[in-house]
């Protein structure tokens, strides 16, 4: 639970006044998916102490129709830009080897993990392809390429996205997420 991408929410967070930039231009991450982990990276480095507790004070309702809930093809762009400026953050603190091939396999991980909802918001198989071309394209995906042994990738399931992206099986993949998001649909697995 602490490692996942939940940690990265504004409103879970508790800080001190004087670890926030109150000068900073916040506009700047505008409606950007993964605009939270921006702000709080700043605010992570700031800290000299951090206290995590694992209790529930806020009860955070997601709406069906709300912004967490609907995924645009064009978050992908902004994961990356916002996975870039983790990075950056990451190099500046000197970061070792080890932390950061294990911030790219995350980022493989989280890609693949996104590969059901690319395949239904896709209109065809050539919408498909192209949308595979434009991340693997991706700057940190070409790095994560050289650094991740697809071993190390959590998910068994992305995983074996990973490896048919990489062996450009782009047919199959599209056709394994197309029949799994069809079973979904008709057997109401969530």
């Amino acid at each position: 639970e602490f490692a996942s991408a939940r940690m990265n929410n504004l409103w879970i967070k508790c800080v001190r006044k004087t670890i926030v930039d109150v000068d900073a231009d916040y506009s700047k991450f505008g409606d950007r998916k993964g605009e939270d982990l921006l702000q709080s990276i700043p605010l992570v480095r700031n800290a000299s102490t951090i206290l995590y507790m694992d209790d529930v004070f806020v009860n955070y309702r997601l709406s069906a129709t709300g912004r967490g809930r609907n995924f645009k093809i064009r978050y992908l762009d902004d994961y990356e830009e916002v996975r870039q400026v983790l990075k950056d953050y990451l190099v500046e603190m000197n970061s070792s080897g080890e932390v950061l091939a294990c911030f790219y396999t995350s980022h493989l991980d989280m890609l693949m993990s996104f590969m059901d909802t690319l395949v239904l918001l896709s209109a065809d198989y050539r919408t498909f392809l192209k949308t595979c071309g434009h991340f693997q394209n991706f700057p940190l995906y070409l790095e994560a390429r050289q650094t991740v042994d697809p071993s190390s990738i959590k998910s068994i399931k992305h995983r074996i996205d990973y490896m048919l992206l990489e062996k450009n099986r782009y047919l199959l993949l599209y056709n394994f997420h197309s029949v799994k998001n069809y079973l979904k649909k008709i057997l109401n697995i969530a």
